[in-house]
């Protein structure tokens, strides 16, 4: 079923049941037409993510990233296994983020939820910065944490994180 404004389709009811609106949705606003309410980006997928810095190599045991972006907010999470990889002296780094972020504060952030032995003192901290598809690995008193302070680079790491994007 579509449904028409001046000849042009501006919404669908399709065959399975799902509803689409060319120019989004607005939410909680009755039947008025906010901007700052309207849902006009939903999307779910895969990325593959991979050490971009502070680590020497690119063999992985397991490299799977997943993602929601709701409107300009997008959500993920990661599982990184590294394999045989070695430590260098650069700030250790993540790449492959689906979209690029913001360039304004507030700045996006994630959190290490399983990190078997990464670094022994857990002293870990995330970051996406303006302009990135990076997360940019930090200890607690705010230094970069460079490959050769990770205890074990090529240990598991489950991360999640969050971020405004471009």
């Amino acid at each position: 079923m579509e449904f028409e404004t001046n000849g042009s389709e501006r919404m669908r009811i399709h065959s399975n049941g799902v509803l689409s609106a060319s120019a989004g949705v607005a939410l909680g606003v009755g039947t008025a037409n906010t901007a700052s309410n309207v849902l006009d980006d939903y999307e779910e997928g895969t990325f593959t993510p991979v050490f971009s810095s502070g680590v020497s190599g690119s063999n992985y045991t397991n490299q799977v990233g997943k993602y929601t972006k709701i409107g300009n907010q997008c959500f993920f999470q990661i599982q990184i296994t590294g394999n045989g990889l070695g430590a260098s002296t650069a700030q250790i780094q993540i790449g492959g983020l689906p979209f690029l972020s913001n360039n304004a504060p507030p700045y996006g952030g994630a959190t290490v939820n399983y990190s078997n032995n990464f670094k022994s003192d857990g002293d870990i901290t995330l970051h996406i910065g303006s302009n990135s598809q990076l997360i940019y690995f930090f200890q607690y008193s705010g230094s970069s944490l460079l490959g050769t302070e990770a205890t074990s680079i090529n240990s598991a790491l489950l991360i999640q994180g969050q971020y405004i994007t471009a």
